[in-house]
């Protein structure tokens, strides 16, 4: 995180520095989000595009791939999952009053989005008597939310896109627990924390609070 914080604030530099011309007006902008690699929850392989409608409103679209292969945990219990991601967005930039309004500038957005993930994860019943099961059982999540964002997009003379924002919303998630051996004892769970990829069963609505960096070329 640190390092690509780092490498975007050189890239700003660079550019800024060497800017001079006038950019056209551009029409889509293609984005990887770097960061959904190392995702403690949703590990994913994440791209998007952003298109303009207008000097002020754009719709972003984004897909990922969620795969446990990408990032582990030596100290997981989660043997094996796999999902996927879908984002969607209305933007609106704050500087519309240019003749070369572009899409970039300081922007506010409104966000919705689903996730759906399953993973198998080892774990420890424990019945009414004490007696304990050990068990690998299948996570069933979904999730759907909202967010409204505020952010900072810079296109640069190379048509590189850095994209930085942050937000927050709320999400609804549902999780059964599937396969599971011990079908009459009760799991051992770990803290439900309010804003981490909380596993215990059942329906629930939390807070969310978005924020990432990511690259793009625009055309």
């Amino acid at each position: 995180m640190k390092r690509i914080l780092i490498f975007s604030l050189l890239i700003l530099s660079l550019e800024s520095f060497g800017q001079t011309q006038t950019l056209k007006k551009k029409t889509v902008v293609v984005k990887f989000s770097p960061l959904c690699l190392v995702d403690p929850n949703y590990p994913a392989i994440q791209f998007g595009a952003e298109f303009r409608i207008n000097n002020s409103l754009s719709y972003q679209q984004e897909l990922g791939y969620i795969t446990r292969d990408i990032y582990k945990n030596p100290s997981d219990t989660i043997t094996s999952g796999k999902g996927f991601k879908i984002r969607g967005e209305i933007r609106k930039y704050a500087l519309i009053d240019r003749e070369d309004a572009n899409m970039d500038g300081l922007y506010t957005a409104i966000e919705v989005f689903y996730t759906y993930t399953y993973f198998y994860r080892q774990g420890t019943f424990i019945g009414d008597q004490g007696d304990e099961c050990k068990d690998i059982y299948k996570v069933n999540k979904h999730v759907i939310g909202m967010n409204g964002k505020i952010g900072y997009q810079k296109i640069f003379s190379s048509e590189i896109t850095i994209d930085i924002y942050i937000g927050i919303g709320a999400k609804y998630r549902k999780i059964t627990h599937l396969e599971k051996d011990c079908d009459s004892k009760t799991i051992k769970y770990h803290a439900d924390y309010l804003f981490a990829g909380a596993e215990m069963e059942g329906e629930k609505i939390v807070p969310n609070i978005p924020m990432s960096i990511k690259f793009g070329y625009a055309f």
